[in-house]
């Protein structure tokens, strides 16, 4: 199993700091949602001390032998922010220790953004714009931010009437427009 790449990394080729704990975020009713475990796994591999928030004690994330303790707290996403920030608080009381915050879906990123000073004291997390993960979580808002940052607003490529390959003609198109993870809004919304 593994190719010769894996074979070359026998061991971990980082250190992880194993005294300091995560906790896996995520708001709503998917128990089956992958992310969250392969991250308990990874991190928990490493020595990592685990915990997570999940919907009941039969999820595959509470289930996981590398996750500490599993907080069952049942979610729809649609509760108010200020419950699921208290909510959040009375975890981080529990653990009793800072905690690296790990959202594993885009309510919880939201939510972690936009209450970032209400968390900051029991949490550790990256400060960013309050309402960066929100522009992200929205494909026009997303597209918005590829194209008004890193990116010159520039059309796609037209298609080149010359025989060139297929290859040739992709190589060139990802060089001059922005490609984003998500499905974008047509090219006439484009700011």
């Amino acid at each position: 199993m593994g190719g010769p790449v894996a074979r070359r990394f026998t061991g971990v080729p980082f250190g992880a700091d194993r005294d300091v704990p995560g906790l896996i975020v995520k708001f709503g009713d998917y128990p089956l949602h992958h992310g969250g475990v392969g991250a308990i796994r990874s991190l928990g591999r490493l020595g990592v001390p685990m915990y997570a928030i999940t919907e009941d004690r039969y999820t595959p994330a509470a289930a996981s032998r590398h996750l500490r303790q599993a907080f069952v707290w049942p979610t729809t996403g649609t509760e108010r922010p200020e419950r699921l920030v208290e909510g959040l608080l009375g975890v981080g009381r529990r653990i009793g220790r800072p905690t690296v915050l790990i959202p594993t879906d885009e309510e919880a990123a939201v939510l972690i953004a936009e209450h970032q000073a209400e968390l900051a004291d029991r949490f550790l997390f990256p400060r960013v714009d309050a309402g960066l993960p929100r522009r992200l979580a929205s494909k026009q808002g997303c597209t918005n931010s590829a194209w008004s940052t890193a990116y010159p607003a520039r059309n796609p490529p037209a298609r080149s009437r010359t025989r060139r390959s297929r290859t040739s003609r992709r190589r060139r198109s990802f060089r001059s427009w922005p490609r984003t993870a998500r499905p974008s809004c047509a090219a006439r919304d484009r700011p």
